[in-house]
């Protein structure tokens, strides 16, 4: 089961980058050449080592969509090039999960008390403030 998943998955990928199909065997393990048309893998784990820089890299080959889901960003480098890859008519599509569960969290607090709702307010307006920066380049 995991191993026609993953050959799925392999498919998906070399489609996506019409590179064929992966063409399991009828073991159902995955073909052997599979995997030698897809790019290496990359590990990052910090702006200091190099994830910044890996991720703006590949956001600059972006031609068709960039879908961005974090819990806040503060990334200045990041935020330039995904406004560049708008202007050049990439679908840019953001979702901000910080700012979406304090006002969530806003909302359920009021449904018990009005001002423990209203408490959260401060900090919905300052976590708006410092994504300003990032949203003006």
């Amino acid at each position: 089961m995991v191993s026609r998943h993953l050959g799925e998955t392999l498919d998906h990928l070399l489609v996506h980058r019409g590179l064929g199909t992966a063409r399991l065997p009828s073991s159902g393990g995955i073909a052997p050449n599979a995997t030698a048309a897809l790019p290496p893998i990359e590990v990052y784990f910090s702006a200091k080592g190099g994830c910044t820089e890996a991720v703006v890299r590949e956001l600059n080959t972006a031609r068709s969509t960039v879908l961005v889901q974090a819990y806040s960003f503060t990334s200045a480098p990041i935020a330039k090039v995904l406004v560049d890859a708008y202007k050049r008519g990439v679908n840019v599509q953001v979702i901000l999960l910080l700012w979406t569960a304090i006002v969530a969290t806003m909302v359920e607090f009021w449904s018990w008390s009005a001002l423990a709702g209203i408490l959260f307010a401060p900090y919905l307006a300052w976590v708006s403030f410092a994504a300003v920066p990032n949203c003006v380049v």
